[in-house]
């Protein structure tokens, strides 16, 4: 049973295929760490459903899309050196965070 699963850290473990979206189950989550990896496509919307999540790192990946609007929401995030893209930069992304020249 998951159900109180409060962190997850799986960096530089060599995982690739997409993150998923269940991990949008894990209710209690409040640090999730996932960089290092080969992990591809989007980053999934369940996680934005997460009301605990304060730490997430999805650094260093072949994730691609969309940055989500929600990760503004997240105190402490990292999603460079992905293949990410914004249709408007959120307020909350550096250049240090999101790893792209500013949207505009």
């Amino acid at each position: 049973n998951l159900a109180h699963l409060q962190q997850i850290d799986l960096s530089v473990n060599q995982l690739s295929g997409p993150i998923p979206d269940s991990i949008g189950n894990l209710d209690q989550l409040s640090s999730l760490f996932l960089g290092n990896n080969q992990f591809s496509g989007p980053i999934p919307d369940s996680i934005g459903n997460l009301a605990h999540l304060q730490q997430m790192y999805l650094e260093y990946n072949d994730l691609s899309g969309v940055i989500p609007d929600w990760i503004c929401d997240v105190q402490e995030f990292d999603v460079s050196r992905n293949d990410l893209t914004c249709t408007q930069q959120p307020s909350c992304c550096t250049l240090a965070q999101c790893g792209f020249t500013p949207c505009f």
